[in-house]
């Protein structure tokens, strides 16, 4: 018999940006994040509308690009756990009608950072703008 936690039906536990310690950092990990969700089924709450321009904090672009790059560099190519998502419009189906994918929504909208549990993924979209944060 399954213990409860790995049941598909199990309900994740929530929890706050103030439940996260900070070691004297300006701004919360997103690594902090990652972690309590695939070591403890952690989910931060309140889950924002995103199409009203909310998200849960403002990450460090230098952050995600190297969670992106250490997943490359550890896992290689094919099996990188943490990668960049398609960054054009009209490949945005997946979370905004093909339709309504205009360059004005994914300019102005947060920058997703989607986590798999099933298979332990991390999908970043917004390359571009990450790497033109990057380069100002």
């Amino acid at each position: 018999m399954p213990l409860v936690d790995q049941s598909p039906k199990y309900s994740y536990s929530g929890y706050e940006l103030d439940d996260i310690e900070r070691d004297q950092e300006p701004y919360f990990l997103a690594a902090d994040v990652l972690e309590r969700f695939f070591d403890g089924r952690d989910v931060l709450k309140p889950q924002p509308d995103w199409l009203e321009g909310q998200f849960h904090f403002e990450a460090s672009a230098q952050e995600l690009q190297y969670l992106v790059e250490e997943s490359l560099r550890a896992d290689g190519e094919e099996d990188a756990k943490v990668r960049f998502a398609a960054n054009s419009a009209s490949d945005i189906a997946w979370y905004l009608r093909t339709e309504n994918a205009t360059k004005e929504i994914t300019r102005d909208r947060p920058i997703f950072v989607s986590l798999y549990e099933i298979d332990e993924t991390v999908r970043i979209d917004g390359e571009a703008r990450i790497i033109q944060a990057l380069a100002t």
